[in-house]
């Protein structure tokens, strides 16, 4: 496909986003205002799943909306367990959406401005690029999804990455609105906890190895330059 086609239909698609964020139902709900998603959710429950899923792939494609106000308004209607567990879905799904939306429309376009040094950086450390850009939003959302999509890392560590990530970053966001100190645990809270220490647990172990592989390489690959320059 040529790249002006890839152009126009990405800015199609982007333009169509933002007019249904402009739409009064979702502005409504935008304000914060928890009966305004409140109403959605009594009228349609798949109706408002709908949309906190749509407004979850703008926030990830564009940053034109606060994280934790779609966290917010999803816990004050879904309770905290449903809330915090359809967030993190979402968030997947948006973050692959923009994943595939800059590597498929935008790759061509912004190859030649990203810089090689940055993008084999990015590559060789691209599960904890973006699980550090995850836990630690020091950029925004869209961006850490976008220089994926445009660097040649493939899904599965941007996958890996965002799961983990976005586990334990959204459960931090999701007690805000309850109020941290104030949050009464219940037993599925628990098991929360449980998933994300494990999840923790996973990346470090992961982490552990990969290090391990590379030295490994590295010292396999010193010992045959060694040998080659004997011989």
């Amino acid at each position: 496909m040529k790249l002006w086609i890839k152009i126009v239909s990405f800015a199609l698609i982007a333009a169509l986003l933002l007019v249904v964020w402009r739409s009064d139902l979702v502005t409504g709900m935008l304000s914060g205002d928890p009966e305004a998603g409140q109403e959605v959710s009594e009228n349609s429950r798949y109706l408002f799943l709908g949309l906190m899923l749509l407004l979850m792939v703008i926030q990830n494609l564009f940053t034109v909306i606060p994280f934790i106000l779609l966290i917010t308004m999803n816990v004050s209607i879904l309770g905290f367990a449903g809330g915090y567990l359809w967030s993190w879905a979402t968030s997947i799904l948006a973050g692959l959406v923009s994943f595939w939306a800059a590597r498929y429309w935008l790759q061509d376009f912004f190859a030649r401005w990203l810089k090689p040094s940055l993008r084999d950086r990015i590559e060789d450390n691209a599960f904890w690029v973006v699980f550090i850009g995850r836990v630690f939003p020091f950029v925004p959302t869209s961006v850490v999804n976008v220089a994926a999509g445009l660097s040649s890392v493939s899904m599965r560590p941007f996958l890996y990455a965002t799961v983990l990530g976005n586990m334990i970053y959204i459960f931090v966001l999701a007690l805000v609105p309850l109020g941290i100190m104030s949050v009464r645990f219940e037993p599925h809270m628990y098991v929360i906890m449980l998933l994300l220490a494990g999840a923790s647990a996973a990346g470090w172990r992961v982490r552990r190895r990969r290090r391990k592989r590379k030295a490994a390489e590295e010292r396999a690959a010193s010992v045959a330059d060694k040998a080659s320059t004997i011989h």
